[in-house]
């Protein structure tokens, strides 16, 4: 896993996604997380920081201006890390892959999962999520 300091690259994604759709649920629906962690991410990232970067306005959050800093820097920082990972990428690398379930189905399963992917040219991300997110 990537990391900036205290801030992981992956956490950074999020917030630039819900920067664009100002939607916690539409963002952890991207990410095939529950909003709940989510919220947790974006307050891990805001404690790191020390500023909120989003105003919480009712149920909907709304990029405040040092929010609007953080993603245009962090945008450029997520683009020029893609460009040097691909440029330097092994042509064996094909593609990602991301398994999604409930606690209980993972640690029972994900070992038989794990083994004929690691004869494969991937990488594997493992996310914790209820069922219905499991499935999308």
């Amino acid at each position: 896993m990537i990391r900036f300091g205290a801030i992981h690259l992956d956490d950074i994604e999020k917030v630039i996604h819900m920067a664009g759709s100002q939607n916690l649920h539409t963002t952890a629906k991207h990410f095939n997380i529950t909003p709940g962690a989510l919220s947790k991410t974006l307050k891990k990232v805001e404690a790191n920081l020390a500023t909120k970067l989003f105003n919480r306005v009712g149920k909907t959050i709304v990029l405040n201006d040092k929010g609007k800093e953080f993603v245009k820097h962090s945008s450029d920082l997520v683009h020029n890390y893609q460009q040097l990972t691909s440029r330097f990428k092994s042509d064996n690398h094909k593609f990602n892959a991301v398994i999604a379930g409930p606690a209980i189905l993972l640690k029972s399963g994900v070992k038989k999962l794990l083994i004929p992917l690691s004869n494969l040219p991937c990488s594997v991300r493992i996310n914790n999520v209820f069922e219905g997110e499991a499935i999308s």
